[in-house]
């Protein structure tokens, strides 16, 4: 029977999360740099920047890092590791 700490289990969520903000943003970039990246003419700016790094990269990657920063701060726990009990596995 195998039992898993507490600790281990919010740790394996967090990951999940943090895997799961990760690739939602990496897809949401990867797709819009394809669809408004490489099209005829000139790109529209944005203070300087083409509109599709602003909307492609800077804005999904910024909102990224403040959900990533809310998550920190908000949802992540300290787990006391001494006060884990011993954990055995009978084979």
């Amino acid at each position: 029977m195998h039992h898993e700490s507490t600790a281990s289990r919010h740790s394996r969520r967090e990951a999940f999360i943090t895997i799961c903000v990760w690739v939602a943003t990496a897809l949401y970039t990867v797709l819009y740099a394809a669809a408004f990246a490489y099209r005829a003419g000139p790109p529209q700016l944005i203070l300087g920047v083409p509109s599709w790094v602003v909307w492609g990269v800077f804005a999904p990657w910024g909102a990224a890092s403040l959900i990533t920063m809310w998550f920190a701060m908000r949802v992540m726990r300290d787990e006391d590791l001494d006060a884990e009990p011993e954990l055995t596995t009978n084979v």
